[in-house]
């Protein structure tokens, strides 16, 4: 038995299913959207005063402008426990193209002693999801008027020196391995399949109860 192939029905079969691709990548970039970056920081440092007592510092340039954007601080220890968090920073109507100085912000303190920091900026008050995270290596030595001692400089979501960050949390919080995603997942939906999205978040779709 011989059968023949229609060419033209092959031909719209295949233009169908490429159409069909075409319209599910469009419709996941809509409800997936890549992070656009929003800001950018400079010089970005924390120093440690008296009394245990650490002072954002740097510049924030806004390449968008936001009805509210605010920074906040979570220090970690060397064994990456929080040992501290704070809202560092917040504005009303920061406009785009404005370079703002952090320093004005007030100190935070810690339980402990923090090797980094991670500031996040978020652009609604107590939210949950930051536009831009940046990690801040920080020196213990303390910062006086004949010792300005200060912390070095991150201008990225992680560097070189701090453990690299395999995803996060719904409320920004940093997790370093997978195993310890794993663990959140399961304590918190009861699975640990699941899948990442680009920006580091865990894709809420992806959850499999």
């Amino acid at each position: 038995m011989i059968i023949e192939l229609d060419t033209k029905k092959i031909l719209i079969i295949l233009i169908i299913i490429v159409l069909a691709i075409g319209i599910a990548g469009a419709a996941y970039l809509l409800y997936h959207p890549e992070k656009e970056q929003t800001l950018q920081v400079k010089d970005l440092k924390i120093e440690k005063g008296e009394s245990n007592l650490y002072k954002l510092k740097g510049h924030v340039t806004l390449l968008k402008d936001f009805d509210y954007l605010e920074a906040r601080i979570i220090f970690y220890d060397e064994h990456n426990t929080i040992v501290g968090q704070s809202y560092a920073w917040n504005m009303l109507n920061p406009s785009k193209g404005n370079t703002i100085d952090l320093g004005g912000s007030p100190p935070s303190t810690c339980s402990g002693t923090p090797k980094y920091a991670v500031v996040s900026f978020y652009d609604i008050a107590g939210g949950n999801k930051p536009v831009a995270n940046f990690t801040v290596q920080i020196n213990n030595t303390t910062s006086t008027a004949n010792n300005t001692t200060n912390t070095s400089t991150s201008t990225s979501s992680s560097s070189s020196d701090s453990p690299t960050i395999y995803a996060y949390k719904s409320d920004g919080t940093p997790m370093y391995s997978k195993t310890e995603a794993d663990n959140y997942m399961l304590k918190k939906y009861g699975t640990d399949k699941y899948k990442k999205q680009k920006n580091g978040y865990i894709d809420p779709d992806s959850v499999r109860y």
